[in-house]
């Protein structure tokens, strides 16, 4: 055999090395392993310009995480003790928390719990197929951030939510994995994840909780990010309720939605509630998680970053201070200090960490200011 014919025998059996690896695992259980991303120290822990990105392998294409942002604070400190904690603090079956607990005075369950978990993992541009691992305290044994990404997915697609707040987290879950791997397993996880989602939307176009509401419109935003059939009528109505929850009376909650979804500021009331975020920005006497989150990235998405005009002041206020509250007062684990058991735990310790991906994890949305 010459040269000329070996090398096209190796080629031929390289492409067919590659088809066999892109195929759809059998069945809904995610089994494919493979390194991924680089380590998000090292994407945190840069100053990102307009055009960078993420250090993705070669070996398989994925969608990139942001398109655009700023120096990212404390990312690779404060996020990345966030992430090892949870990777250290999982359930043996996958799962994240404990009984059913009440944190900011909505209930989470260990579905919420384990879904918030894995969004920020997922943020942080890991993906089950990610080979990073930590060590584990009181063993010489490691653990890899894909096993325990893998294991929590699997885990939640055996947990059918029981309500609309479960369900919207579970579905966000689920099309973030998606849109990052493009993993035939997930694939099959994330159909089933978006028909519970639209099952719990009510006649009247809602989910009978502000909060789900919420979380229902990042999910539609990110299935169709990520290419991903789903009721896009329900995602029009959800639109329109958050125009309405606007006018009623703007939360942070609703306006981080509606930016989202909507792409651009027009709405009356944004302004306002942006100057008010300002005159009361974070402050760890009175700590507040999930306004915490959702204004950062309402304000962010308002007048953050890579708009065409200069940062909004209270952007620069409500940021700094968010810093100072978060950064400033970590557990040296990786958590944060609260009342709570082993859910809310990991709900706040989920929330703090996703706050601080605001920086990098959204591109700000086009049309803002």
């Amino acid at each position: 055999m010459d040269m000329r014919t070996t090398a096209v025998a190796f080629l031929i059996a390289l492409l067919i090395a590659l088809l066999i690896r892109r195929g759809v695992p059998a069945g809904h259980v995610i089994t494919d392993v493979a390194p991924h991303f680089a380590a998000p120290e090292a994407i945190c822990e840069i100053e990102l310009s307009a055009a960078a990105e993420p250090v993705i392998s070669a070996e398989r294409p994925v969608r990139k995480l942001v398109q655009g942002s700023s120096a990212v604070y404390a990312c690779g400190s404060g996020g990345s003790a966030s992430l090892k904690w949870m990777l250290r603090h999982q359930n043996l079956d996958g799962s994240w928390g404990g009984e059913a607990e009440i944190f900011e005075g909505h209930i989470y369950s260990p579905t919420s719990a384990t879904a918030l978990c894995l969004l920020a993992l997922l943020s942080a541009g890991y993906t089950h197929l990610s080979n990073e691992s930590v060590s584990v305290e009181g063993s010489e044994n490691r653990k890899a951030f894909g096993d325990a990404i893998r294991a929590g997915l699997n885990w939640l697609d055996t947990r059918p939510p029981t309500d609309a707040f479960d369900a919207s987290l579970h579905a966000l879950v689920m099309s973030q994995a998606w849109g990052l791997t493009n993993s035939g397993g997930i694939g099959v996880m994330c159909e089933s994840a978006l028909a519970r989602y639209d099952a719990f939307q009510r006649f009247d176009a809602t989910r009978g909780d502000p909060l789900a509401e919420s979380w229902a419109a990042f999910a539609a935003a990110s299935a169709k990010l990520s290419d991903l059939a789903f009721d896009e009528a329900a995602a029009g109505r959800t639109k329109e309720r958050l125009f309405e929850s606007l006018n009623a009376g703007p939360t942070p909650e609703a306006a981080a939605a509606f930016l989202l979804v909507a792409g651009d500021g027009e709405h009356p009331s944004l302004p306002g509630l942006a100057v008010a975020l300002a005159a009361a920005p974070p402050a760890w006497e009175k700590p507040e998680f999930t306004r915490w989150y959702f204004a950062t990235l309402a304000l962010h998405q308002f007048e953050g970053p890579g708009h065409v005009d200069s940062v909004g002041e209270s952007w620069k206020t409500w940021s700094a201070a968010l810093k100072e509250a978060l950064v400033l007062n970590q557990n040296r684990e990786g958590t944060w200090p609260g009342p709570s058991g082993a859910t809310g735990s990991a709900v706040r310790t989920a929330m703090g960490t996703l706050a601080l991906e605001v920086y990098y994890r959204y591109a700000n949305a086009p049309g803002v200011r």
